[in-house]
C-alpha cells in the first residue's frame, strides 16, 4: 500500500480537514505546474498589467510581459467597467495569438477599492467604481471567458508580495503595509492559524480601510488620507509656488507620518514594524528622516519597497493558492469588505 494510500483510503474522495495540506501536497493529481496568469493592479491613477509565469512549487515569479497604462480614467465611471473588461479581452487575445504563450490560465486582479476577497465582490460606492458592478467576477467571467479568478484589494496584494519577499521575515509581526498612490491603501500581516502550503509560513493578511479617518490639516485642508495625501495632496502642492521639492517631500511625509499615527493610537491597531509601497513610495517623494521623526510612538523598524510589482505577484500567489492548492481563503486573507 502506498503512503498516499495509507493517509487516505481509496473510498475517500475528499480528505478530513485535519489531513487537507497532507492531501494537497502528496496527491499525484496535483502535480506541480506552471501557469500562464494575466495579473492587473488597477490604481487611481495607473493600471500595471504584466503576464506573469508562475510555477506552484517555487516563490520565483517569471514575468513574461509588462504593460504599463499611464491613466487609468477611462476605467471609472459609468462606463468604466465596460472599457476595462474590453480591455482584458483584447489583451487576452493578443496573448494566446503568441505561440509562445497560446493558453491563459487565470487572471489575478488587484483593485483599489475594497475587496470580498472570498467571493470578489467589490465596493463600488466610490466615485470611481459607481460604474462598476458588485458582483464583478461572473462578468468577467461571461465577457472573457475565464473562470478561475481571484479579485483582491491593492493593499491586501502588496502585503501578500511583501510575504514572498525575504523582508518580512527581518521585521516583526504584525506589520503594517501601507500602499501610496493616487490614494492610501493599509493592511496587515499577522500571525496566522497555520501555515499555507505555498508560502510554507502561518502569515495572514488583514485589509483595513483608512477612509473614515479625517483631519483638519495646518493649511485648511480637510479630509480624509485619501484626500490629504493622495492624488488632490499633489495637485493641490503643484499650485504652491513657493514650494520646491524639499518642501514636498517634508509635507506629504507628514501626512504620512499622521496616518500612520491615527491608525496605530486612534483606531488602536497594534504593529511592530512597517512597508510603505506604492507609485509615491520612491526618494523622489519620501523623506525618509522626516517620516520617521513624525511617528509617535516611534517605530524604526521601516522599510521602503518600490517594486511597483509586488502587488501583482501578490495577486498571482493568492491565485496558485486557491486554484492549485485549493486552500481556504478565509484562512489566508481577510475577505470583508
Amino acid at each position: 500500500m502506498s503512503y498516499i494510500a495509507m493517509l487516505f483510503p481509496t473510498h475517500y474522495t475528499e480528505p478530513v480537514p485535519i489531513l487537507k495540506s497532507a492531501w494537497n501536497t502528496l496527491n499525484p493529481s496535483k502535480p506541480h505546474q506552471k501557469y500562464n496568469l494575466i495579473c492587473v493592479e488597477l490604481g487611481h491613477r495607473r493600471c500595471k498589467t504584466a503576464l506573469i509565469g508562475a510555477s506552484s512549487d517555487t516563490y520565483n515569479m517569471e514575468f513574461t510581459k509588462k504593460f504599463l497604462l499611464d491613466s487609468t480614467g477611462d476605467f471609472f465611471g459609468q462606463t468604466g467597467f465596460v472599457k476595462f473588461t474590453g480591455y482584458l479581452k483584447n489583451l487576452k487575445k493578443e496573448l494566446e495569438a503568441d505561440k509562445s504563450i497560446n493558453k491563459i490560465d487565470g487572471l489575478a486582479l488587484s483593485l483599489c477599492c475594497p475587496v470580498n476577497s472570498q467571493d470578489g465582490r467589490i465596493d463600488n460606492s466610490s466615485e470611481y467604481f459607481e460604474g462598476w458592478e458588485s458582483m464583478i467576477r461572473e462578468k468577467l467571467n461571461e465577457e472573457i471567458g475565464e473562470e478561475d479568478i481571484i479579485i483582491v484589494n491593492d493593499a491586501v496584494a502588496f502585503a501578500l508580495g511583501c510575504q514572498d519577499a525575504v523582508i518580512i521575515k527581518k521585521l516583526k509581526l504584525p506589520t503594517l503595509c501601507l500602499t501610496l498612490g493616487g490614494g492610501i491603501g493599509s493592511a496587515f500581516i499577522k500571525k496566522g492559524k497555520r501555515k499555507a502550503i505555498l508560502s510554507r509560513s502561518s502569515y495572514f493578511v488583514e485589509s483595513f480601510e483608512v477612509g473614515h479617518i479625517h483631519k483638519e490639516w495646518s493649511d485648511g485642508f480637510y479630509g480624509n488620507p485619501h484626500q490629504l495625501a493622495g492624488q488632490h495632496f499633489f495637485e493641490w502642492a503643484g499650485t504652491q509656488t513657493d514650494w520646491n521639492r524639499v518642501k514636498k517631500k517634508q509635507e506629504f511625509s507628514q501626512r504620512i507620518a499622521w496616518i500612520i499615527n491615527s491608525i496605530k493610537n486612534e483606531e488602536g491597531k497594534d504593529f511592530s514594524s512597517i512597508v510603505i509601497g506604492g507609485g509615491r513610495s520612491r526618494d523622489d517623494f519620501i523623506d525618509r528622516n522626516t517620516l520617521i521623526n513624525g511617528l509617535s510612538p516611534k517605530i524604526t523598524n521601516l522599510q521602503v519597497k518600490s517594486d511597483t510589482y509586488l502587488s501583482l505577484q501578490g495577486a498571482a500567489r493568492l491565485w496558485l493558492q486557491k486554484f492549485h492548492y485549493e486552500e481556504d481563503i478565509p484562512e489566508l486573507v481577510d475577505g470583508k469588505i
